[in-house]
């Protein structure tokens, strides 16, 4: 996509729109993914309020056009992976700016820039952590909430085949792990993302039945994660899409309280995002 096109309703009709439920989450995301690395190519550190404006709007307005309900939270997120990933410089100008235009949209930005910390080389040097670089990049609360889910996220699904990865992490570095709240939130999200993409996914269901052994094991476990993990994954992707919020997963709130609220009819104390706009 160069960025001077202006693309509509891709995904929001026709062939776009028609495709399984398994695929509009990552057909989104991979869309956005598209839109953020024209977009993030017209600005520079250097660039006037007014350019930023101007392209972290294109760009919000390329991801709401081309989105049906439900779904565009995961084209907005990507902007956050391609920046962090292939732009760093740009993380915290983008980040400043997008607060402003839409918080929200900063909300999803950092929830795919912790996923991308997850994957830096730097991060993994002795003494480096993605843990650690999630609490000292972003700038404020609600950006290091979304960085810390967001290096739960990609370490889930890394893991998804052999939990006991995950089991051992929790029993001798748990104190990286600064906010158990988001941590629990990037860990149901990548599980629901999961079950979503590949119904009755068969490494979903053995991660969620999945017990370590020992009580020097349970313990961590049963803290940071808990037990009923299936049937929570079940019932939080189920909600969400039925009341076409999937897309919250892609940016950290407390899911259990969100479902219940959705579940009762009330709306959520959070402002929807889509509601938003």
């Amino acid at each position: 996509m160069h960025a001077s096109a202006n693309p509509r309703e891709l995904l929001t009709s026709g062939v776009g729109l028609n495709q399984p439920d398994e695929a509009r989450l990552m057909l989104r995301s991979g869309m956005g993914l598209a839109f953020a690395k024209e977009i993030i190519r017209t600005i520079t550190p250097w660039s006037s309020n007014a350019e930023f404006e101007r392209a972290l709007s294109r760009f919000i307005e390329l991801c709401r056009e081309n989105s049906q309900k439900g779904y565009v939270g995961a084209a907005l997120q990507s902007l956050g992976l391609v920046t962090q990933t292939w732009h760093k410089q740009m993380v915290e100008p983008v980040s400043k700016h997008l607060q402003k235009i839409d918080p929200l949209a900063c909300e999803f930005f950092w929830r795919a820039a912790g996923g991308a910390m997850y994957f830096s080389p730097l991060n993994w040097l002795p003494g480096w952590s993605p843990y650690f670089t999630a609490e000292t990049e972003p700038a404020d609360r609600s950006a290091k909430q979304n960085a810390r889910a967001g290096v739960a996220w990609p370490f889930t699904i890394v893991n998804l085949r052999q939990p006991g990865i995950m089991a051992n992490f929790l029993q001798r570095k748990s104190n990286e792990i600064k906010d158990k709240d988001a941590w629990l939130n990037g860990v149901l999200s990548a599980l629901i993302m999961a079950s979503e993409s590949v119904p009755g996914h068969y490494y979903v269901a053995k991660f969620c039945e999945y017990q370590p052994s020992g009580e020097a094991g349970r313990g961590p476990w049963n803290e940071y994660i808990g037990s009923d993990l299936m049937a929570r994954v079940d019932t939080y992707r189920e909600t969400l899409k039925k009341n076409h919020r999937l897309d919250e997963i892609f940016r950290y709130q407390n899911l259990a309280d969100l479902v219940a609220s959705l579940e009762s009819g009330e709306k959520n104390s959070s402002p929807d995002v889509l509601t938003a706009w």
